[in-house]
């Protein structure tokens, strides 16, 4: 869901969509997922459905959903917050046997991980923010959200 914030404007719902093809495959950590044949087929399938269902994104001239670039850096930056946030450290500023490409959310941290129960809510409030869907509730939580500070794009 950080990561829908992290791309205003036109990419926000790929943003929070990013991750869809996972509701039907398995969340395989990325250098896994080279050793699992077809898997890379599989998921650009899904998300070629997602795309058509959600219209996400551009698609390539190869016909295949392309996840914008703004969407990849916001989605590299979040697993490095999470990373920093998370997992064990190695010294100052190192997570122990990670190499990370872009560094974390100085704004965001993450400081334990939501319950199912409370990222389910706040993903479909998300949602129905994203596609004018609204409820009366959910305009007041995002309107008070974001008189706190706590919402919207960094």
């Amino acid at each position: 869901m950080h990561v829908s914030y992290e791309c205003c404007g036109r990419y926000a719902l790929d943003g929070l969509l990013h991750d869809a093809s996972e509701a039907y495959l398995v969340d395989v950590p990325r250098p896994a997922r080279a050793s699992l044949a077809g898997y890379a087929e599989m998921e650009a399938q899904l998300m070629d459905c997602v795309e058509d269902r959600f219209g996400l994104g551009d698609r390539s001239k190869l016909g295949r959903y392309k996840m914008p670039a703004c969407v990849v850096t916001a989605d590299e930056r979040m697993l490095a917050t999470e990373a920093r946030d998370l997992m064990p450290q190695d010294g100052p500023g190192r997570v122990k046997g990670w190499s990370l490409s872009h560094a974390p959310y100085s704004h965001l941290f993450v400081r334990r991980p939501w319950s199912h129960a409370k990222a389910k809510r706040r993903f479909l409030r998300r949602y129905r923010e994203l596609t004018w869907q609204t409820t009366r509730w959910d305009r007041f939580v995002i309107a008070v959200r974001r008189l706190l500070g706590k919402d919207g794009c960094r």
